[in-house]
């Protein structure tokens, strides 16, 4: 049936199970109650039959009990087999009654199995001892001739006061079941009555609960699919009502959370385009500085092979200088010797004419040496265009590289630094190579001079060898050109210190170059090894990104199935 489907079905069987259940409890009590009640009362129906039977017995028949014989009189009244008088009080109480004499019954209304009167039965031992030995008046339950009665015995005296007999009325089993199944059917009708209004009751109840469970069971199967929208209206005070006021706030806050996540879900969709894109970027210009700090790296290392090759010619040079040098002392000393021989007389001319040759000799070496030395300063100079070359281009790779870097942004902060690090570097190298460009030309200005003066001794010294072979007369003049040239070595002398302390500053200027080439090669590859790194983590985050891309879209699809 449709009423006992579902919830209220099981509601309604429920509640008819309880009543029913509770009912047959209370049934059951009441049985024993009446049970109870039923055997009291025949006891106290019995005990106030008792006395009136007496009482008729006595104003019917007056005068004492005695026993004449084997016989019980009343009065004059014989009592054996006096039938009329129990049949009379059983008729008008509607019980057995019985006279005894002694513990035998002689006029009863009750019958045998075998439809007789029991006259001539005993009484029980029980009731014999109670009433005949102590005189008592017994009622209660008690075994009448197989049959079980609610009994009422008292004995019967003579004028004496001596028992002679028992006067018996009883209540039957009958009796009491009749009167209790009475009461029974009252309350059977009543229970039955009851079960059918608790049904009815159970009927209105569970379909009242049905329809509001109905409600809410409508908006839970909404919410399990995705929609939040509906609300439960429902004016209930009860935990019901409570339910439904529950779902209600509980759909308006998931609706609300959901919404917030559709919100901050298009921002992170939106968001995490927008880093991917940055990411790319990032990429590309770490592309582009890593390939700038090649180009600087590539511009260092030839910087640096460069310095090598300057320190080597400007060692040489330094070292020819030197030469030089001693060179020009060894010509001082032996023109001053050869101002003392002419001194000396005329007599060693010829080794004066020696000292000249050697002089000769020497300014001819000199002179040999120092054009090597312009020739060499000339390649210097080349050497320190070509860094300073090397230091510009280094600059503007510098600068592209800090270009680039602000653009990476906070990623290209490291580089920033590096590429700064790269332009001072940069700006020293120029400015050094400055230095040494001025202190070469310096060089070369003095060679270039000291070339001509040596070339103008050489023919000065020639000339007086001619004049001291072709006539010693001119003596004199030898002396005095002897006194020149000594004056003028002195003066190649001091030049060519001069130089030798110049291509000492330069060794000194070179090697500084040189180290900070080294130093911007060292940059230049932490530079690189940086941007490997950051292309890296470039790559990693674009990957990162795109996975986060992904689970937001999957999220958004998700959350855009809910109806808020």
């Amino acid at each position: 049936m449709q009423v006992f489907s579902g919830l209220r079905g099981k509601m309604i069987i429920a509640i008819i199970l309880v009543v029913v259940v509770n009912m047959a409890i209370v049934m059951g009590f009441l049985q024993f109650i009446l049970k109870e009640s039923g055997e009291s009362a025949a006891q106290i129906k019995a005990k106030s039959d008792l006395a009136t039977g007496r009482a008729i017995i006595e104003a019917t028949y007056p005068g004492d009990w005695e026993v004449r014989g084997e016989q019980l009189y009343k009065g004059n009244i014989l009592m054996n087999e006096h039938f009329e008088i129990v049949d009379y009080i059983g008729q008008l109480t509607g019980n057995t009654v019985t006279i005894f004499l002694g513990d035998t019954r002689i006029t009863t209304n009750v019958i045998t199995k075998e439809g007789k009167r029991a006259v001539g039965t005993q009484i029980s031992e029980t009731v014999g001892n109670a009433v005949l030995k102590r005189g008592e008046t017994y009622v209660g339950e008690a075994d009448v001739v197989g049959h079980i009665y609610q009994t009422a015995y008292e004995p019967i005296r003579n004028k004496a006061g001596d028992i002679i007999g028992i006067w018996y009325v009883g209540t039957s089993k009958e009796f009491v079941s009749n009167m209790v199944w009475t009461t029974q059917k009252g309350m059977i009708y009543i229970a039955l009555g009851a079960i059918v209004i608790s049904i009815l009751q159970a009927i209105f109840v569970a379909n009242n609960f049905a329809k509001a469970i109905q409600k809410i069971a409508e908006g839970i199967s909404l919410a399990a699919n995705r929609n939040f929208s509906h609300r439960i209206q429902m004016n209930r005070k009860d935990e019901i009502g409570e339910l439904a006021t529950a779902y209600n706030s509980m759909a308006e806050k998931i609706g609300t959370l959901i919404n917030e996540v559709r919100d901050s879900a298009t921002l992170v969709l939106e968001s995490a385009t927008d880093l991917d894109i940055a990411s790319s970027e990032q990429a590309t210009a770490s592309e582009s500085i890593a390939a700038t700090v090649d180009e600087i790296s590539n511009g260092a290392g030839m910087q640096s092979n460069a310095t090598e090759d300057t320190v080597r010619i400007v060692t040489n040079i330094n070292e020819r200088i030197t030469k030089i040098a001693d060179n020009a002392t060894e010509a001082f000393n032996s023109s001053n010797q050869s101002v003392k021989m002419a001194d000396d007389g005329k007599g060693k001319i010829a080794g004066s004419i020696t000292q000249m040759e050697q002089i000769n000799k020497k300014s001819h070496d000199t002179a040999m040496i120092m054009k090597n030395l312009s020739e060499r300063s000339g390649q210097i100079g080349n050497i320190i265009g070509l860094i300073s070359n090397i230091a510009e281009q280094t600059n503007l790779l510098a600068l592209n590289a800090s270009i680039e870097a602000a653009r990476a942004g906070e990623h290209g902060r490291g580089f920033a630094v590096v590429a700064d690090e790269v332009r001072k570097l940069a700006e020293q190298s120029s400015q050094a190579t400055g230095q040494i460009g001025g202190l070469i030309q310096d060089i070369q200005n003095e060679v270039e001079k000291a070339v001509k003066e040596v070339e103008g001794n050489v023919h000065s010294i020639e000339s007086g060898v001619a004049s001291v072979r072709e006539a010693g007369n001119f003596f004199e003049d030898l002396r005095n050109s002897s006194n020149d040239v000594s004056l003028k070595i002195k003066e190649i002398s001091d030049s060519v210190l001069n130089i030798q302390n110049v291509t000492k500053d330069l060794v000194y200027k070179v090697d500084e170059i040189n180290e900070i080439a080294r130093q911007t090669a060292i940059g230049t590859e932490s530079m690189a090894s940086m941007s490997e790194e950051q292309s890296a983590t470039l790559q990693e985050i674009s990957a990162t990104v795109s996975q986060m891309r992904k689970t937001t879209e999957d999220l958004k699809n998700q959350v855009d199935c809910f109806n808020c």
